[in-house]
């Protein structure tokens, strides 16, 4: 959505924050949902703001981790 868009580009090709495609090739499904619902754990000092709770509750942080995962 919008809320990543800002940063990752409207075709998640990259921005302020890095290209999500190839993800998949990175991190596995629950890598991905860990750094979406807390990624200053997985990387301490990264830019990426923290958007679990909210606005993204658990499901969408699922729904949104298994998008990029589609990501080429």
């Amino acid at each position: 959505g919008k809320v990543c868009a800002s940063c990752h580009g409207a075709q998640a090709e990259g921005g302020v924050g890095p290209s999500l495609k190839g993800l998949a090739a990175r991190l596995d499904l629950d890598a991905t949902v860990r750094w979406i619902e807390n990624p200053s754990a997985v990387k301490p000092g990264t830019s990426m703001p923290t958007l679990y709770p909210t606005p993204l509750d658990a499901q969408a942080v699922r729904n949104v981790a298994a998008y990029v995962h589609t990501l080429k």
